[in-house]
């Protein structure tokens, strides 16, 4: 799987890590040739949130194969360290 994001959609994308984690702690991760989705579900399994994203909101977006998926815990403020080091690094900021 391969994927690119620039400009205004690293903040959409961050900030929707950040929605999920306030639910859960492991995030699931489905990746096909049509979508990526995200999902999670909390502790006392009382609350559940998916976001899906289109190939169209990333700048390259390419999966190898019919899906591609894993599970992955999710530490909100580790997340947001490496995507913000990602675009500062892209960006130039």
């Amino acid at each position: 799987m391969v994927l690119s994001l620039s400009g205004n959609a690293i903040k959409t994308f961050a900030r929707c890590i950040t929605c999920l984690a306030r639910v859960g702690n492991e995030l699931a991760i489905q990746a096909s040739p049509s979508q990526l989705a995200f999902h999670t579900l909390n502790s006392s399994r009382s609350a559940y949130q998916s976001i899906t994203f289109k190939p169209d909101f990333f700048d390259v977006y390419t999966v190898s194969g019919n899906q591609v998926q894993c599970s992955v815990l999710l530490k909100v403020k580790v997340m947001n360290e490496i995507i913000l080091w990602y675009s500062t690094d892209i960006l130039g900021g």
